[in-house]
């Protein structure tokens, strides 16, 4: 539990001046460096709106005590949800397999593999969510990225299994049968996607000045892995319209089966509007954190939302 306020720059500070700078007006918060080591924090913070409780060099207390019940109720939250999304997909991966045994099937389906791929995340969701920011210091900063990124590099596997899916559709022939370029791209995809964001996640939080801190991360490494996130999703995004467009002409030529068609169809637009959506937020990412060293500042109220986790489970509700 180190304490930086002693240092020369904090020498002849006040708790007042202490919050300014890290709550005042115009203060961007990745850039500022935290004084406690993550996830602690002074004795007083948040007990009052202006900071003068806090009690300068004494970082005693956890963030998550801090901010109170407000964020114990947060990761409940995001924790039941997550739990009703696994007991759902749980029930429906029963019924799948009951379906799939009865009818002596030697491999699972799409819609098995997706439900299993599910069942998966939301499991590791909900581990995340015991602290899902790391503000109670059960999981080490470390482990939060790991779990994060295994949860994000999953759904870059969600979307290569529904766009394979459709790919084998409209080129499998009358057997349905995978067209080996997208196997290897699929099976290329996992490997670069759980590379990306599980093993650079741990790399960004391992070099430069991060790696003297606990709760930050290198802006130049994390600029490279969500970059990386993004090319891959792009090409997927590529294969998905292409596909979608063959699908758009058939249902115009009055060819193969509409309803399948439009079903896909339908799909593909949606898996088009979320590729768009994480590219935008990945490159937003990019050119706020390129170049920087990107703190965890301490939190100025208990906010209950989190965007990453509203995202995740978005998804997950999508796929159950």
């Amino acid at each position: 539990m180190a304490n930086r306020f002693d240092d020369e720059i904090w020498a002849d500070k006040t708790p007042m001046e202490l919050y300014d700078y890290t709550c005042g007006d115009n203060v961007n918060g990745t850039e500022v460096i935290p004084w406690c080591d993550f996830p602690f924090i002074n004795k007083g913070w948040l007990d009052d709106t202006n900071g003068s409780s806090i009690v300068l060099g004494d970082c005693s207390q956890t963030i998550g005590e801090a901010i109170g019940g407000s964020y114990q109720l947060k990761c409940m939250v995001y924790g039941a949800i997550n739990l009703i999304i696994f007991c759902v997909t749980l029930e429906f991966e029963i019924t799948l397999r009951n379906r799939r045994l009865q009818k002596k099937a030697k491999t699972i389906n799409v819609m098995e593999r997706l439900t299993l791929i599910n069942l998966f995340n939301s499991f590791v969701h909900m581990v995340c969510c015991i602290d899902l920011n790391g503000f109670n210091n059960v999981f080490s900063y470390t482990v939060i990225s790991v779990l994060k990124g295994t949860i994000a590099a999953t759904m870059l596997v969600v979307a290569a299994e529904l766009i394979t899916s459709w790919v084998s559709v409209i080129d499998g022939g009358k057997t349905k049968q995978t067209p080996a370029w997208i196997s290897r791209l699929k099976l290329f995809s996992g490997i670069f996607g759980y590379f990306t964001e599980v093993g650079l996640g741990v790399v960004e939080i391992n070099v430069g000045a991060a790696a003297e801190y606990e709760g930050a991360y290198d802006g130049n490494t994390n600029a490279i892995k969500n970059l990386g996130f993004v090319v891959v999703l792009m090409i997927w995004c590529f294969v998905s319209t292409r596909y979608g467009l063959i699908i758009s002409r058939q249902l115009k030529g009055g060819s193969g089966n509409n309803a399948a068609a439009k079903s896909i169809l339908t799909m593909v637009r949606s898996m088009g509007f979320c590729c768009a959506i994480a590219c935008s937020y990945k490159l937003l990412m990019v050119l706020l954190r390129v170049g920087k060293t990107v703190w965890s500042p301490p939190p100025c109220s208990g906010s209950f939302v989190d965007i990453v986790g509203i995202m995740f489970c978005t998804l997950q509700g999508t796929i159950m």
